[in-house]
């Protein structure tokens, strides 16, 4: 969930220990400690728990999406929560890592929900390695999303004409994540397209795969105040009833400057990424994690698709001054 109250600059002060050399790790979750285990305690072993980059994104319990929050301050999901020693599954972008790794005690903090594990050999996943935990001992990448050239002509239309219908007609298309992969499993491949005109990549900004979108991960984030112009869109390009459509995931366009007086929360521009395509609760269809970044401020969002829609489950994030 957001938080208003957490500086950006606290948050990764917090997990700085988890910035060390990325890990190779891959184990199914057992169910804890040794010696016998309660009814309630292997159902909440079984249960999925996920993180991305050193965040608590949630779980899925009873067939149900629970937030971040809500794991942890709910009382009816007590038996859920993350208390450290459990182990996980670290996937990168393409693939699983090798390895054991070990969730970490989430700390004592209230405004601050992470996730971060520990391999074997001591190295620690947490913010900065752009890896995602997943607990419940499913395969969570039964399928790998190809990476696809940028420069493709075909997409580069799809986009200019999606910005032209949203008021953008002039704007260049610039297409900055392009993947293939077959959300659902049914044999046919979806596409999936990040383009944005906001920001360049360089120290700062990376949509390259296996790394944080906003490195590091301070406030203000270099993200600027909106002009007209800017866009930033995430788009799922799926055939649905004979017709190749395209779903938004997350969307920023503006088509007027920020004022003067611009205020850094409502006038900043938005800047999107898929940072991970991953079936996070063991039911065969992938979900997509983004990376979201405005001025004052840092997410990683979870989204399902299903034919036509799509809509976001899960997020946590960070909010400067």
């Amino acid at each position: 969930m957001l938080k208003r109250d957490v500086l950006l600059g606290s948050f990764a002060l917090a997990l700085g220990a988890a910035l060390l050399a990325p890990a190779s790790l891959a184990l199914a979750e057992s169910g804890g400690g040794p010696g016998a285990t309660s009814s309630a305690s292997v159902a909440a072993s079984a249960a999925p728990r996920f993180g991305f980059d050193g965040f608590l994104l949630g779980a899925f319990i009873g067939g149900k999406w629970v937030s971040d929050e809500d794991l942890l301050e709910n009382e009816d999901f007590r038996e859920h929560r993350v208390r450290g020693g459990e182990t996980c599954r670290v996937y990168g972008f393409s693939a699983p890592e090798s390895g054991v790794a070990t969730l970490e005690p989430p700390g004592d903090d209230p405004h601050i929900r992470p996730m971060t594990a520990r391999t074997s050999s001591g190295a620690s996943v947490g913010t900065g390695r752009a890896r995602l935990l997943v607990t419940g001992g499913h395969n969570a990448m039964p399928r790998t999303a190809q990476i696809l050239p940028t420069d493709n002509a075909q997409y580069k239309k799809i986009v200019a004409d999606y910005l032209a219908a949203r008021g953008l007609s002039s704007a260049k298309p610039n297409i900055v994540q392009l993947l293939r992969v077959d959300l659902d499993g049914d044999g046919k491949d979806e596409v999936l397209i990040a383009a944005q005109n906001e920001v360049s990549e360089d120290e700062r900004f990376s949509f390259a795969p296996d790394r944080p979108l906003l490195t590091p991960m301070m406030s203000p984030t270099g993200v600027p105040l909106r002009k007209a112009g800017h866009y930033s869109v995430l788009l799922l390009r799926r055939v649905v009833g004979g017709q190749a459509k395209n779903i938004a995931l997350a969307e920023f366009i503006s088509k007027k400057n920020a004022p003067a007086d611009a205020d850094p929360f409502t006038d900043s521009a938005w800047v999107h990424k898929i940072v991970a395509v991953a079936d996070l609760n063991g039911d065969g269809v992938m979900e997509i994690v983004t990376a979201e970044a405005f001025l004052r401020g840092h997410w990683y969002r979870v989204y399902e698709t299903k034919g036509a829609s799509s809509r976001k489950v899960l997020e946590n994030g960070v909010l400067g001054d």
